[in-house]
């Protein structure tokens, strides 16, 4: 055979050979363009680390809700426990997404892309699709929130116990607070690593709070550092309900170093749901029945024994008229809101107050460190004495000549308080006592014809309104 004929039998079998080379590469691109065309994921394609090759759409969304949910969070505290549905409250997987996202491996490029896609999985390659899934944290915080409401507890501070046994320090409780940022991330972390539908179960976790005041602190208080008390009159039966209802309430004060205390605050709303009854009050420099007479007979007993123990006063107000129950210039009168007393625990132990009623006599009783408390004498000055004016009112009701007294009115002072302590005497306070006049009622009724007229002025009566009676110097101006 010559080269000719060589060279013709060649160029006869290239097309044959180019046709064999071009079915041998075009046809695995068509089998491959076939398999991305029909309804079935790839080869080697998982969701979550779950397989799901050659299933339908359908098929591995069923298969993942098989797998694949939330369940339960129980929290346990100590016995009690908190339970959470998370399915029921926002947490759920994204199924159909991340199936779309598997189904179209292969199927979101060109031609020859995807068929090179779902040749390489055909021969090995893999992918995993993550499982995404929807949440509401924000809902599962409100929870966690909620159940910290319910599971906090406060530390109970130890307080003092004053009996016939002498001064008892009563222990305190530890508190507890759930740790409201850590069972966010033990949760959070549950959530993320559990996700075949496993209940979630955990301690809640709870930081323990100790009490604000430790006993070794009220153990410094050893004795009696101020005493004050003063008499009331039991025969006044709504106004003795008040002394008594008020020194309850006013019992057993604590103060520890540098705290301040507010009688009024302490006390609280001065009503008839709180207990008080009607008795004798000052309105407008007048005495009227009202709700809290008697309040003032505490607060003032209260200034007393504060005063002689040591303890700074940091408001205290005079009551307009001078009162029987402490002398002039000693008295503290308060009302609801205002007027307040106050006082500061300015000694480095705490302080104990009690306050009591009974038998006729109102008494404050100081708690402190004898050996440290300081030694206190009060003494009072008065500055001026204002004699009542005498004011003659005309009453056409009273026979011409007779004279009645209508108000005995009140004698004003100006008044200074001292304390004294380790020979040094300082101002307490300044009280000014208004002075109010002497009313007399003149009658100027003429008789009656054939009546006699008397010669002589009568006798000048008094009335029951007696500022300076029994009555009044017990009855609390203000309360």
């Amino acid at each position: 055979m010559n080269k000719k004929t060589r060279k013709k039998n060649r160029l006869q079998i290239l097309p044959i050979i180019i046709l064999v080379l071009l079915a041998l590469v075009s046809l695995p691109f068509i089998y491959m363009n076939n398999i991305v065309k029909g309804d079935k994921i790839l080869n080697n394609v998982s969701i979550g680390k779950m397989n799901v090759s050659n299933l339908t759409k359908e098929e591995a969304k069923q298969a993942l809700g098989q797998k694949f949910s939330f369940g339960n969070v129980t929290l346990n505290d100590a016995g009690v426990t908190y339970d959470y549905n998370l399915s029921e409250n926002g947490f759920n997987y994204d199924i159909d997404k991340s199936v779309e996202d598997a189904f179209n491996v292969g199927r979101d490029g060109n031609v020859i892309q995807n068929a090179l896609v779902a040749f390489g999985h055909s021969t090995g390659k893999k992918t995993d699709i993550p499982l995404d899934y929807n949440d509401d944290y924000a809902g599962l915080e409100n929870w966690f929130n909620e159940i910290a409401q319910k599971a906090n507890i406060d530390p109970v501070n130890p307080t003092i116990s004053v009996s016939g046994a002498g001064i008892v320090v009563v222990p305190g409780v530890k508190g507890k607070i759930v740790d409201v940022e850590a069972l966010k991330a033990n949760v959070k972390q549950e959530i993320e690593k559990n996700s075949d539908g496993q209940d979630i179960l955990l301690d809640l976790p709870v930081k323990t709070v100790e009490p604000y005041i430790k006993e070794e602190q009220l153990s410094k208080i050893n004795g009696i550092i101020g005493k004050y008390s003063t008499k009331y009159p039991t025969t006044d039966v709504a106004r003795s309900m008040n002394v008594a209802v008020t020194a309850k309430k006013m019992n057993g004060i604590l103060l520890m170093p540098g705290d301040q205390g507010s009688f009024m605050s302490h006390l609280g709303p001065v009503n008839e749901k709180a207990g008080f009854k009607a008795a004798k009050i000052i309105i407008n420099n007048e005495y009227v029945d009202g709700i809290g007479g008697g309040v003032c007979q505490v607060s003032s007993t209260m200034y007393n024994a504060l005063l002689r123990s040591g303890l700074d006063i940091t408001a205290r107000s005079n009551h307009t008229f001078p009162i029987g129950y402490v002398p002039l210039g000693l008295d503290a009168t308060v009302a609801d809101p205002a007027p307040d007393m106050k006082y500061k625990n300015n000694y480095p132990f705490p302080i104990y107050i009690t306050n009591s009623a009974g038998g006729g006599y109102m008494t404050t009783t100081i708690y402190g460190n004898r050996e440290l408390a300081k030694k206190v004498d009060i003494t009072t000055e008065v500055l001026e004495t204002i004699p009542s004016d005498v004011v003659y009112k005309d009453d056409p009701t009273l026979p011409e000549g007779k004279e009645v007294v209508d108000d005995n009115g009140h004698i004003g002072y100006k008044v200074v308080s001292y304390k004294t302590i380790d020979g040094k005497k300082t101002v307490i306070a300044r009280s000014n006592y208004k002075m109010t006049p002497k009313i007399i009622l003149r009658g100027t009724k003429k008789a009656e014809p054939g009546t006699e007229q008397a010669q002589q002025p009568q006798a000048m009566q008094a009335t029951s309104n007696d500022p300076n009676s029994e009555l009044h110097q017990s009855a609390l101006p203000i309360f």
